[in-house]
């Protein structure tokens, strides 16, 4: 994800021809962090930052999707011949249940936009307004689906820290 975000928008129409010895990187204008590299990179930057920013959004959304479109095929093909017993009965309350919550895949976007944000925040003031919006948009969308999407954690006794 940071390659994508970074990476690619920091390579783009580089000119490294003084580096390179096989002629590879030798299409663009720009060899150093320079005015045209910020004008030329800028746009590109807040773009993919931008996308990032609303990306907890469609992914809750593609996840919400998915969901529906699995309980569709198993409840018109799998429970369309329900028998009232206990088996069957908990299998139709575990697809009732919403997804697992995964930290790590849910804050990896607002990682890469905060990262971004550090590194070029001084040449791209603007950086700063889209991590705020990038915070506020993760906050709000986990703090949604937390509470009516995904699925209650594990319920654990008290014999757990003994």
């Amino acid at each position: 994800m940071l390659i994508d975000a970074v990476f690619i928008s920091v390579l783009y129409r580089v000119n490294l021809s003084e580096y390179d010895g096989f002629g590879i990187f030798v299409a663009g204008k720009n060899t150093d962090f320079g005015a045209i590299w910020y004008s030329d990179i800028g746009y590109l930057l807040i773009i993919n930052l931008l996308v990032l920013s609303v990306r907890p959004l469609l992914t809750i959304m593609y996840q919400a999707l998915r969901l529906r479109i699995f309980r569709y095929n198993v409840l018109t093909h799998t429970y369309k011949n329900h028998t009232n017993n206990t088996e069957d009965n908990i299998k139709f309350l575990e697809l009732s249940a919403g997804p697992e919550y995964k930290f790590n895949l849910k804050f990896a976007t607002l990682n890469t936009v905060i990262f971004t944000t550090l590194c070029f925040g001084n040449a791209f003031p603007l950086l700063y307004i889209i991590v705020f919006f990038a915070l506020i948009v993760q906050y709000m969308t986990e703090r949604y689906s937390l509470a009516m999407f995904y699925r209650l954690p594990p319920k654990f006794t008290t014999d757990l820290p003994v």
